[in-house]
């Protein structure tokens, strides 16, 4: 079953992005939620992503899954008709994937990789029913080693 499923009997939701905004580190959406039903109720803004998967992931073993859930926030008590606006951010390190293989400067194995590239990242319904997307773009490749360590690294 999908994630929330059967929580909010009577309830029909809708979801729109209705703003992005991007830095260098991350991506803020502003989603719009609707309820259409006829009783009140909560709905989850579920943000996913979708990597690129190029050769050099291939060539280096390096994994990637296609429905990622990154961030999700919890509307407040939405009366039929009413609606909410929730904001979302992600930190696009965030969106890292992990090469076991790579060598380190330091002599170590194993970094996460922010590998260049359009990423997806979408507002869905469930992993697999999406209500929409925008692209987000990483110009350049950046490696997290010991020398450059992600932040939620440093704060482990």
């Amino acid at each position: 079953m999908p994630f929330g499923y059967g929580l909010s009997y009577g309830t029909d939701f809708s979801q729109e992005i209705v703003s992005t905004e991007q830095n260098e580190d991350s991506v803020t959406l502003k989603v719009h939620v609707t309820n259409n039903g006829t009783k009140a109720g909560k709905d989850v803004v579920q943000v996913y992503y979708n990597p690129p998967y190029t050769d050099f992931d291939a060539k280096n073993s390096i994994e990637k899954s296609t429905v990622n859930l990154i961030a999700f926030e919890k509307t407040d008590d939405i009366q039929p008709g009413a609606a909410q606006d929730i904001t979302v951010t992600v930190t696009k390190e965030d969106m890292a994937s992990y090469s076991y293989a790579h060598e380190n400067s330091d002599g170590t194995k194993g970094a996460y990789l922010l590998e260049q590239g359009d990423y997806a990242l979408s507002i869905n319904k469930t992993a697999h029913e999406k209500y929409q997307s925008v692209t987000v773009n990483v110009p350049q490749t950046i490696w997290y080693d010991n020398d450059n360590p992600r932040q939620s690294d440093k704060d482990g």
